[in-house]
């Protein structure tokens, strides 16, 4: 699952593991972007999940280190602004 086509075609840089945003159990992955791609060259896609429910988020990276950035990424979404956006999407 994830929103990797908003972005063009992707190519997957290992496996994806496991992380929590809030309360909720999810997948991070990172992935290498088509070299025309002019967002920019890898990408970070975390889904996560409430029962039946879920959310994907997709963050673009101008470098090819995305692992650098995915800490940040996970902090943003724990972040007050997108918990409350997600409880509002998942009925909570």
């Amino acid at each position: 699952m994830g929103d990797l086509a908003l972005v063009g075609e992707a190519s997957p840089l290992g496996t994806s593991r496991p992380i929590r945003i809030a309360w909720m159990d999810c997948r991070s992955r990172a992935y290498m972007l088509n070299a025309r791609n002019p967002l920019g060259k890898t990408a970070i896609s975390v889904v996560f999940r409430e029962r039946c429910d879920m959310i994907a988020a997709t963050a673009v990276v101008g470098h090819n280190r995305p692992s650098a950035i995915e800490p940040s990424v996970i902090e943003f979404l724990n972040g007050s602004t997108v918990m409350r956006r997600a409880e509002i999407t998942l009925g909570l």
